[in-house]
């Protein structure tokens, strides 16, 4: 089951990756004004639409930042449960009866 979940996960995201569009800008079925719209919301956001430009104060800032951690530890926490560490645990061991 884990096989053909992971499987459809990968062609997905290469689907994804090949229609989806970057930014509002370069997505096809938008007339001027509906693009305009897009890129004013994103604006209004902060989102920024083409920024590739790495900060190190923005690095600085979100590795200071508590709710940056609590999400860290929370999705670090769910993945000890399904890990190989815990899977050992659950087969019989002969010397262990």
């Amino acid at each position: 089951m884990y096989l053909v979940a992971g499987a459809i996960t990968i062609l997905w995201a290469g689907v994804i990756y090949f229609f989806m569009p970057p930014d509002p800008i370069r997505a096809r079925g938008f007339d001027d004004r509906e693009r305009y719209i897009a890129v004013a919301r994103m604006r209004e956001n902060n989102s920024g639409v083409r920024n590739t430009h790495f900060k190190i104060g923005q690095a600085w800032e979100s590795l200071l930042d508590l709710k940056f951690w609590i999400v860290f530890a929370m999705a670090f926490l769910m993945m000890i449960a399904n890990g190989e560490l815990l899977a050992s645990v659950d087969k019989p061991n002969a010397d262990f009866y």
